[in-house]
């Protein structure tokens, strides 16, 4: 196979493609390199938001693919992403709020509040504090999950409305994302002196871009193949875009940090399909998709343990052994039983079998 030649997609659902969980597991380690990295080296924690970039455009992809390539039924899909996101997610909250109430059986002060469960549980958590300027220590990462969740339904509702209409669908999923990335600079521009990146960047109607210029180019490059010139230049620009990116997060110009790494990425991601055979198996080197393939349960986990390591840097690699730990319970026991048992639910219901993977 020629580096040129571009590689056949798949979705999560029909089927797994290594490079594409290899890029999983890059945006979760660099996500935890920005928050434990931080702890010897502050400006290293500029790399968090650039891992949850790289989720992002990869969420994109993905949602193009099993909305409206593969067009999968809408309940299938939102059965899926249930079981993907709360057992574990509840899971989670469960455990702060035992941890709170027997803080409150102690005396002592809980560790949350009820409008962070409430915020959590819901999606809502992001617009919770960027609306009302609070901070939430154990909950603060989900505004990336809830970003998600709202990309989904919207997506989804797209689907409902234009997914036989693909031409359409990518202008309008493509415009879209144009105007979240307007509407984050028109925020920030106007937000007078010392704005914070976290009420208006953590927003859904901002940071919505990245998942919709993805998705938007996943179609445009689906329903128009590029040509061998295009392809090369594609799939050259796959690891550049990773290693500009991670250079852009640590750029003091918080707006064109926020504006250009969205389409950059998301034109990088896109082009994973035509970038060199080497760098493919980079990315599908089995370490780094086994973590890929189980990285929503470290992102979840990963809060609490840095915000101690944070608070007492001296505990930092204590509190990565348990983070270890932890996630692996948490995606042997909790995360992965639950999918397969919601999803078979769905099966059964269909009366076919169907995949766990999505």
């Amino acid at each position: 196979m020629t580096d040129a030649q571009p590689v056949k997609a798949q979705t999560a659902v029909s089927g797994r493609v290594p490079w594409l969980d290899g890029w999983r597991g890059l945006a979760i380690i660099t996500v935890l390199a920005g928050h434990f990295g931080g702890i010897v080296w502050p400006a290293a924690t500029e790399l968090g938001g650039y891992g949850v970039e790289l989720f992002f455009v990869l969420s994109g992809q993905l949602m193009a693919h099993i909305l409206f390539i593969d067009r999968h039924p809408l309940p299938d899909f939102f059965r899926r992403r249930f079981a993907r996101i709360y057992p574990a997610l509840l899971a989670y909250v469960l455990v702060f709020v035992a941890a709170d109430l027997a803080a409150l059986a102690l005396h002592r002060k809980p560790l949350t509040a009820v409008w962070d469960v409430v915020g959590a549980l819901t999606f809502t958590i992001n617009y919770l504090m960027a609306f009302t300027g609070m901070t939430s220590l154990g909950f603060a990462h989900i505004w990336s999950v809830s970003v998600e969740e709202h990309c989904y339904a919207l997506l989804a509702l797209l689907a409902l409305l234009v997914r036989r209409r693909v031409r359409v669908a990518c202008w309008l999923i493509g415009a879209i994302g144009c105007l979240a990335l307007v509407n984050g600079a028109r925020l920030w521009l106007g937000a007078g002196p010392n704005p914070s990146v976290h009420d208006i960047f953590w927003r859904s109607d901002v940071r919505l871009a990245p998942v919709f210029i993805s998705a938007a180019l996943c179609l445009v490059l689906n329903r128009y193949p590029p040509g061998a010139l295009l392809r090369r230049m594609l799939g050259l620009w796959a690891p550049l875009s990773i290693v500009l990116g991670a250079a852009l997060s640590f750029s003091d110009d918080i707006l064109m940090r926020y504006t250009l790494t969205a389409p950059m990425l998301a034109l990088g991601l896109n082009g994973l399909a035509y970038a060199p055979e080497a760098f493919r198996r980079s990315l599908s080197l089995p370490w780094l998709t086994g973590i890929g393939l189980r990285s929503y349960s470290l992102y979840l986990w990963q809060q609490p343990f840095y915000r101690v390591a944070g608070h007492t840097p001296k505990l930092a690699p204590l509190m990565i052994l348990g983070l270890l730990v932890v996630w692996l319970v948490s995606y042997r026991f909790i995360e992965t039983p639950a999918r397969r048992w919601i999803n078979g639910l769905g099966a059964r219901g269909a009366g076919r079998a169907q995949p766990v993977a999505a």
